[in-house]
């Protein structure tokens, strides 16, 4: 009997949360639009107006160029894979995948892809 109920709560536990667990992955945010027109010494309506970070085709260490796509300041971009100080990442702006370095990121954290919400 107890081995019976335990394996339908592991049934439904293994059916409920392992999609939530699933689509948990990793995404970089970069630094604020306020961070940026303050490193900048301009402001933030003009950071959100004309600035945005380039994303590479290549990684820092293989010289990078040509820009491939963009990010805004302050947005989250799923994170593909990392190289030295540079952060592989598919940009929500414009679709593109390309690289970014770490001085423009603020941090990395878990998500879900789908619905976004933060993961544990």
């Amino acid at each position: 009997m107890i081995g019976r109920i335990f394996t339908l709560f592991l049934f439904f536990v293994l059916l409920f949360c392992q999609p939530a667990l699933a689509g948990c992955r990793q995404f970089i945010e970069l630094h604020s639009a306020a961070d940026v027109a303050r490193e900048m010494g301009t402001t933030e309506a003009w950071v959100v107006g004309n600035y945005k970070i380039k994303l590479w085709k290549k990684s820092t260490a293989q010289g990078r160029f040509p820009a491939v796509g963009n990010l805004l300041p302050g947005s989250r971009a799923l994170l593909l894979k990392t190289s030295g100080p540079d952060f592989q990442v598919k940009s929500p702006y414009d679709g593109s995948t390309g690289w970014v370095n770490q001085l423009q990121v603020s941090g990395i954290l878990m998500q879900d892809d789908i619905t976004f919400m933060a993961c544990d």
